[in-house]
């Protein structure tokens, strides 16, 4: 016995004497193979700017809106003090660079026990075997 609702298929089946509900869907066909002709959507590139005199003189690829043109950059002066300051490094911070009053230290540290420990049991499994 079967229910066709929509895209989902609802069939009853018996086994060990229980009713079981097994739910099997239909995946969506891929695109470019349908009877319409639709074809692949391509993602645009953008060039990268190459002109050394542009990329001194404005911000390239800031610009947001499809008119107009990227910023021009400001002397140094004019930008607030914390953006020289930001990290630009994608890993975290050592512990000895953190401050042992705030709770980010501690959650780091915690992090780095739970790993080490992590570590040592995976070595301690293979050890027994």
């Amino acid at each position: 016995m079967a229910l066709q609702l929509g895209r989902v298929t609802q069939k009853l089946c018996k086994a060990a004497n229980t009713y079981c509900r097994v739910f099997a869907a239909e995946y969506a066909k891929k695109i470019g193979g349908g009877k319409m002709g639709v074809q692949a959507v391509k993602k645009p590139t953008l060039e990268v700017e190459t002109d050394v005199a542009k990329l001194t003189q404005f911000c390239c690829g800031a610009n947001i809106y499809s008119t107009g043109e990227d910023p021009k950059l400001k002397p140094d002066e004019e930008y607030p003090e914390w953006l020289w300051s930001l990290r630009l490094d994608h890993k975290p911070p050592q512990l000895s660079e953190m401050d042992p009053e705030d709770f980010k230290y501690w959650r780091r540290l915690r992090k780095m026990t739970l790993r080490q420990n992590n570590k040592l049991m995976k070595v301690a499994k293979l050890r027994k075997k």
